[in-house]
């Protein structure tokens, strides 16, 4: 966090605040006298009304149907809901066939679970069953500063928080993001990213002529708050699918300097580094998942997917290259550096995910595969390092690389599998799901991420061990999966045509219904909450179409 500085005042013209001030100060004193009246025969009316009795005024009765945050087609949920359908697909019965109990279990549970976890993400942040520590074997934090950060925290839901932007306004906002970053609250992070960028230019920190007469300090303090603001926002906007805040094309200010003092110097230099990650992951997000993106040329979009690529990698060797052992708590710094490859992947996995376009054959690119694959193995490797570490240690890394990227490798790995009938695709999920098992208690980001993946890994096992794939797609040597063509066009997805036992499974979708979605998803590349959004699934699932 940067250090303390003099608050800045804010300077505005007075021509600018001319006012009648009598005359507003009577119109303040007659809306207040107004309010006073109001609320006192409100509360009347309050008193007056017994229990039992009927008013004479019918209160609007609330909405059951919360309308649902939106999340674009780079996310993570985004994906979960595209392995999901494809789950179901596999196993829709249609009229005269059904499954049996296992199988219907299974598919229930993964339908209930994720279900259940949407739902919980729309109410208010919990922490249960967290490892508890023992005050005895740990110093406490002193009380000033403990003070210090519950009053910043408190302070964000205050209107004097908005009012006048101040750097130190800006710093509660960025304590208030990682806070709701640690508790997997990214609706909230995003919210209070919205009003940080908001004061960031306000106050102008994204220009460096706002920060030539400051004394250097001052000049650094506000440097080193604007990129980690700018390194949050760029990871979040391609996790949720949402354009980012922080616009390169206008942005100049100048990056800080590295600390000469060996404990922090290597601290920053990988904050440095995060930040040109952070900048192509913003570049994913506006070359391949937006708009405007979408209407690309082909040669365009494989440009891109190339440049971002290598330059991808570029950045992780240049983060491996740093000499972290004198640093300041270096054991986390290790820790960061061992799990590089897990967040390269991850990302990675985004990017070659968006070689699939409505006019290519291709689904899932054996690039995007191998990347998934990758991922998944990255991280297995990374838990085996924080594995027997202290719990505080395996926190760290559950929020600070494990929920980092979107967990997209695992979705891609399950939809291949449930496709191809792969034995080691398989093994690769039930492992890792096996590790997500070993840490699903110590946040509830982690316990999200295991519900999840957990229910689709066995949703695999039941079609894996089928042999029942689905027809209309075809695997290349190479990995890749393509959709055969025809003289009409791509060939249409369909559930393979095999006796499944009566009356066992009571499915909501029909055959026609999924493979509807599966043409729109695979076929098509179709945005899944459009999809969503569509009539056919609506009527499918039975919910209210969203706004």
């Amino acid at each position: 966090m940067s250090r303390a500085i003099s608050k800045p005042a804010l300077k505005v013209p007075l021509h600018a605040l001319e006012v009648d001030y009598d005359s507003s100060e009577q119109r303040l004193e007659a809306l207040q006298e107004q309010l006073a009246v109001i609320n006192q025969t409100l509360a009347q009316i309050t008193q007056s009304a017994a229990p039992g009795t009927t008013g004479l005024v019918s209160v609007p009765e609330s909405s059951t149907h919360a309308t649902l945050p939106f999340e674009g087609q780079s996310s993570f949920h985004h994906e979960t809901l595209l392995a999901k359908d494809a789950a179901l697909s596999a196993i829709a019965t249609s009229h005269n066939s059904g499954l049996n109990d296992h199988v219907s279990a299974v598919l229930s549970s993964l339908k209930n679970s994720l279900a259940e976890e949407h739902l919980s993400n729309n109410g208010q942040p919990t922490e249960t069953n967290l490892p508890s520590s023992s005050p005895d074997s740990k110093s406490l934090l002193p009380v000033d500063l403990v003070v210090a950060v519950v009053r910043a925290v408190k302070g964000l839901n205050s209107y004097e928080l908005m009012a006048d932007p101040t750097i130190e306004k800006i710093q509660a906002l960025l304590i208030g993001i990682i806070k709701a970053q640690e508790e997997f609250d990214i609706q909230r992070c995003w919210t209070y990213l919205s009003l940080a960028f908001n004061m960031c230019q306000t106050v102008g920190l994204h220009r460096s002529s706002t920060t030539k007469g400051d004394p250097s300090t001052l000049a650094e303090t506000k440097r080193h708050v604007f990129w980690l603001l700018y390194t949050i926002d760029k990871n979040i906007s391609l996790n949720l699918g949402f354009t980012s805040h922080f616009q390169d094309h206008d942005i100049d200010t100048d990056l800080f300097t590295p600390s000469d003092h060996h404990q922090y110097r290597s601290w920053d230099l990988m904050t440095l580094v995060t930040a040109e990650f952070a900048t192509i992951q913003g570049k994913v997000y506006d070359e391949l998942y937006s708009i405007s993106a979408s209407r690309a040329s082909d040669e365009k979009r494989l440009n891109a997917i190339e440049k971002l690529s290598v330059d991808l990698i570029a950045v992780r060797d240049k983060l491996l290259a740093i000499d972290v052992s004198a640093g300041l708590y270096a054991d986390s710094l290790h820790g960061m550096a061992a799990c590089a490859d897990f967040i390269t992947y991850s990302v990675l996995t985004v990017i070659y995910r968006a070689e699939t376009r409505p006019c290519n054959a291709m689904a899932i690119s054996s690039r995007c595969y191998e990347a998934a694959t990758l991922a998944l193995h990255s991280h297995l490797k990374c838990f085996t390092y924080f594995r027997g570490r202290q719990t505080h240690k395996q926190i760290e890394y559950v929020h600070w690389i494990l929920l980092y990227p979107s967990f997209a490798p695992f979705v891609i790995v399950f939809t291949h599998a449930i496709t191809t009938a792969s034995s080691a695709d398989l093994s690769l999920l039930q492992e890792t799901v096996k590790s997500l098992d070993l840490i699903k208690g110590l946040s509830r980001g982690s316990r999200h991420l295991y519900t999840i993946c957990e229910a689709f890994a066995r949703a695999a096992q039941v079609l894996v061990e089928s042999q029942q794939t689905l027809m209309g797609l075809e695997q290349h040597q190479d990995g890749s999966l393509v959709i055969p063509s025809t003289i009409d066009g791509p060939a249409n997805i369909s559930l393979p045509n095999v006796p499944w036992p009566e009356d066992t499974f009571d499915s909501t979708m029909s055959q026609e219904d999924i493979s509807m979605f599966l043409n729109d998803f695979i076929g098509a590349n179709r945005s899944v909450m459009d999809i969503l959004n569509s009539n056919y699934m609506n009527d499918t699932l039975g919910e209210q179409p969203r706004t």
